[in-house]
C-alpha cells in the first residue's frame, strides 16, 4: 500500500509560495518607483498574442536620493521589461481596441507610468524626428491583464 503524501509543510509548496512572494515583490518594487520613469523612455514594445512587453528606461536618478541602488544601471537609470500577461483589455485614448500595440514613432517619452498588479497606465509623447515635418503624438495607454510583472535589466 502506498503512503499518502501530506501537503502540510510540503517544501514544494514553500518554493511555490516563495516564488509568488518574489513576483509580488517585483511588482511592488516597480510600483514604488513609477515616478522615476517621468521623462524616461519606452524603448520598444512587443505584443504577441495575449502578452505585451514594454521595454522601459527611467530618467537619470541621483543615487544619493535613491535607496535601492541595486536597481540602478551604470548610467544611473532603472531599465527593464514590464510584462502584461493574459491581456483582459487595451484602451488607447479612451477607445477600447483589439489591435496589437506597436511603437507609433521611433521616439517615445514617458510622461506618466502607473502600475499595479492588474494594470499598466502609460502617458506617452511620441516623436518622429526622422520624418519631415517632424510628427508628434500624445497617447494614453491602459492595459489590464491577469498578471503584471517587472524584470530588471543590468548594465
Amino acid at each position: 500500500m502506498r503512503k499518502r503524501r501530506s501537503f502540510i509543510n510540503d517544501p514544494l509548496l514553500s518554493v511555490i509560495d516563495n516564488s509568488q512572494k518574489l513576483l509580488e515583490q517585483q511588482i511592488l518594487d516597480i510600483t514604488n518607483y513609477n515616478g522615476c520613469f517621468h521623462d524616461g523612455y519606452l524603448r520598444n514594445l512587443t505584443h504577441k498574442g495575449s502578452q505585451i512587453e514594454f521595454f522601459l528606461e527611467s530618467s537619470i536618478i541621483n543615487p544619493e536620493d535613491f535607496s535601492e541602488k541595486a536597481l540602478l544601471t551604470n548610467d544611473m537609470k532603472i531599465k527593464g521589461v514590464l510584462t502584461a500577461s493574459s491581456i483582459i483589455s487595451i484602451i488607447i485614448d479612451d477607445q477600447k481596441t483589439t489591435k496589437p500595440l506597436k511603437m507609433e514613432y521611433d521616439y517615445a517619452e514617458i510622461l506618466t507610468l502607473k502600475t499595479d498588479k492588474k494594470k499598466v497606465y502609460l502617458l506617452i509623447e511620441w516623436d518622429n524626428y526622422s520624418s519631415s515635418p517632424e510628427c508628434e503624438l500624445l497617447s494614453e495607454i491602459i492595459v489590464e491583464a491577469e498578471n503584471i510583472h517587472w524584470e530588471s535589466m543590468s548594465g
